[in-house]
């Protein structure tokens, strides 16, 4: 009896569920998803890092007049998180792994075909989960069609040292970064050190092949060389010479 209700549970939950994906492929057709896919194909995010000049209490400084313009006031950085293509027929839904934010975008918010918002916190490291929904007027409304995802970067306070300005495409010496590790002194000063190994042997085995180089030249035209060099001595005894003759004649 115990095997026939389970049979039976089992039967009448895969007749619901397969009740429910058929509810789902009506709700907006065959034709019409394939339309709605191939448009949404089109949608893309990104992010970019600006700067802006101090907003609130952080503005200009007391000693800034209007006079001086605006290119000697201190400028400071933001991130902007862009969705592009994003047409009346979807909006889009960005969630982050940070808290419980949630952020809608329509085609109401496009400008010059982008849907941006702006944050300034470079604290941490942050996962944007960007959900693409049909809108009511695609004609199956809340449907997904799409799951974006990016990461924010959080600022790196070692990009700030001197010693990067030798290693300034080393991944510790970047302003902003993508790992979520923390680093310390230790860590930063051995990859630091590391690469400026890396960096003297490069310029050692640059050097030795320059010199290999060479002495290969004087090997394989070694009796131009000579000749070479007898002419150039010859030229100079030539000249020292005439000068003495001259210098000479002038004394007689």
């Amino acid at each position: 009896m115990r095997i026939f209700r389970k049979i039976f549970l089992g039967m009448l939950i895969f007749g619901f569920a397969i009740t429910n994906v058929g509810a789902a492929s009506e709700k907006c057709g065959t034709k019409k998803t394939a339309e709605l896919n191939r448009e949404v194909a089109n949608v893309k995010a990104n992010y970019e890092i600006l700067q802006r000049l101090p907003e609130g209490p952080y503005g200009p400084p007391d000693w800034w007049t209007p006079d001086m313009g605006e290119d000697v006031l201190p400028r400071e950085d933001y991130m902007k998180v862009n969705i592009t293509n994003l047409s009346e027929n979807f909006y889009a839904e960005v969630t982050n792994d940070q808290n419980r934010d949630k952020i809608t975008l329509t085609a109401n918010d496009m400008v010059d075909g982008i849907a941006s918002f702006e944050r300034d916190d470079f604290s941490k490291v942050v996962r944007l989960t960007i959900k693409i929904y049909a809108t009511d007027v695609a004609g199956c409304a809340g449907q997904e069609f799409k799951t974006l995802r990016l990461t924010l970067p959080r600022s790196n306070i070692y990009s700030g040292y001197d010693v990067c300005s030798l290693v300034p495409d080393y991944y510790l010496c970047q302003k902003y970064v993508t790992f979520e590790k923390e680093i310390t002194d230790n860590d930063f000063s051995i990859g630091i050190n590391k690469q400026l190994e890396e960096i003297y042997q490069e310029e050692e085995e640059e050097t030795r092949t320059w010199w290999e180089n060479v002495l290969k030249f004087v090997k394989d035209n070694l009796v131009i060389v000579v000749i070479g060099g007898v002419l150039v001595i010859g030229a100079g005894t030539t000249a020292t010479i005439i000068i003495i003759r001259n210098r000479r004649r002038r004394e007689i």
